[in-house]
């Protein structure tokens, strides 16, 4: 309820510098949204740099390379370094990321049109 009530005096007093900064916060995470869904993509090409990159990581981690490493040496995950290079890679994926930006852009689109009557008649 507070943070209605700021928000609205906010406006109140300045609207086109409130719309200003929305449109500001907006054009991050649009450009966030747009970094995190190129990252997912070079993810998914196992040849482009990201994936590369994100396996030498995963090799280097496990103390092994492929043409010395013993066949039956599998201690990978004993350390809790492990688990933290685990736990790296899997927030990389970008998807939570992805959708939380999603949501705060639809948000603010939602806020914006709120106030913003003149953004109502060019959708």
């Amino acid at each position: 309820a507070e943070k209605k009530r700021l928000l609205e005096e906010e406006i109140a007093r300045d609207l086109p510098a409130w719309l200003d900064k929305m449109a500001a916060e907006r054009s991050v995470l649009w450009n966030e949204l747009t970094r995190c869904k190129r990252r997912k993509e070079e993810l998914s090409d196992r040849r482009s740099g990201a994936a590369k990159a994100r396996m030498r990581l995963l090799v280097q981690q496990t103390g092994m390379d492929s043409v010395t490493a013993p066949r039956n040496a599998d201690d990978f995950g004993e350390n809790d370094e492990d688990w933290d290079v685990y736990n790296k890679i899997s927030k990389d994926d970008g998807k939570d990321t992805v959708e939380v930006l999603e949501t705060r852009l639809k948000a603010i689109d939602n806020l914006v049109r709120k106030y913003n009557p003149a953004m109502n008649k060019n959708k």
